[in-house]
């Protein structure tokens, strides 16, 4: 069986996550029904043929920051009625990217979660 995945990081803010959502999943989540591009975004999805995706990988720091950002997509997810599955991994001895050696450890986590992406996806699609 194929699986659509969506794989992105925990920015500065989590609305990000519904944003890209809304875009790749309209009919699940019309985000940008009124937005005066509608058009030009639905044709971009469709020339790329990207499709709503099953389940939303997310790669983040650690820290209470990232804590209260979780927490909010967290009941964002829970209030959509066909909810995506949402997997979260956490770059261990992270905070805010602030030195080599945590930016390495988040590069090895995306890294390691886009080939386990590619892997589970089985003929599927991953959006970065």
């Amino acid at each position: 069986m194929s699986l659509n995945i969506l794989l992105c990081t925990l920015g500065a803010s989590w609305a990000v996550i519904p944003e890209a959502y809304g875009l790749l999943a309209p009919e699940i989540l019309p985000l940008y029904r009124h937005h005066p591009e509608r058009r030009r975004l639905e044709q971009l999805c469709a020339d790329h043929d990207l499709r709503p995706p099953d389940e939303i990988w997310v790669c983040t720091t650690q820290g209470e920051k990232t804590a209260a950002s979780i927490v909010l997509l967290q009941r964002w997810q829970g209030e959509l009625s066909h909810p995506p599955i949402l997997r979260i991994w956490q770059a261990e001895g992270t905070h805010e990217l602030a030195s080599q050696d945590e930016c390495r450890h988040m590069r090895e986590l995306i890294f390691r979660a886009c080939l386990l992406a590619h892997h589970q996806a089985q003929g599927g699609q991953v959006v970065l």
